[in-house]
């Protein structure tokens, strides 16, 4: 079971009541069927795994934006009882289905668009996948610009030990490393190691797959995709969907060898 607050009272619903919440969390009705049925083929998969021995969780504990069906019910107002349907149906049709490698639950990352590759993880499912579609995406690249001041007072607020030139602060900027991917995985400033979370925190970046240089008197940061780059690209698996894929190619493109098992 999943329980969540609302309206001062605590509610409970079971798993497969819980994912259509998590699926209008993130994805829109509107959205084919297949995209909506591998989500909540991960989705359950990603709750089962969570709960483990466990009985009951908090909504809080999966990490997971929701819709209630109050919610659902307000926004859709009219429409409510057909986008139900639509739901119960995905439900339906995907009951009890969970992604499994090796006979053990997998960790079904996703993230909602890639930097045109996805990356390869630790895990042996994490594979990396091509994502073409998702360079044409009109979010794929993302630029923010910073006068040296600001950049300077935020790298002072990540690390107060780093020094940097008021003029020329990208002197000592040092991308260690990329992945397969071309996401960042080593950061050095001011000959200091940074965490690239933590620099991509700090700066609102929406992945970590970016390029920093001097722009106009200032730095300019250009990031590429949204989100950590590991396992489903929702944006691509959109676009999978939208072209006739059903659910389990799409699952199986971004976690091979794995299996879709009740």
């Amino acid at each position: 079971y999943v329980t969540f607050s609302e309206n001062s009272s605590t509610q409970t619903l079971d798993v497969e009541a819980f994912i259509p919440c998590a699926m209008m969390g993130q994805l829109s009705i509107d959205d084919n069927e297949e995209l909506l049925k591998a989500f909540a083929i991960m989705l359950r998969t990603c709750i089962y795994g969570k709960l483990s021995e466990e009985t009951t969780i908090d909504a809080a504990s999966l990490e997971l934006p929701y819709m209630t069906y109050d919610d659902m019910k307000n926004t859709w107002k009219d429409n409510f009882a057909d986008n139900l349907n639509k739901l119960n149906k995905i439900m339906e049709e995907t009951s009890l289905l969970v992604i499994k490698y090796n006979g053990t639950l997998i960790q079904p990352y996703y993230h909602s668009l890639s930097a045109g590759v996805t990356r390869d993880g630790s895990e042996e499912y994490l594979k990396s996948a091509d994502c073409p579609g998702d360079r044409e995406n009109k979010k794929y690249l993302q630029t923010s610009v910073y006068s040296c001041e600001s950049f300077i007072s935020a790298i002072k607020e990540i690390n107060g030990e780093i020094t940097l030139s008021s003029e020329t602060p990208l002197e000592s900027f040092q991308i260690v490393s990329r992945d397969n991917a071309g996401y960042i995985t080593e950061l050095q400033i001011g000959g200091s190691a940074i965490d690239v979370n933590v620099f991509t925190d700090k700066f609102a970046l929406a992945s970590a797959c970016f390029d920093v240089d001097e722009y106009n008197g200032g730095i300019r940061i250009v990031t590429k995709g949204i989100g950590h780059g590991y396992g489903v690209s929702l944006n691509t698996a959109k676009n999978m969907a939208e072209n006739g894929n059903d659910y389990a190619v799409i699952l199986n493109y971004f976690y091979p060898g794995t299996a879709i098992e009740k």
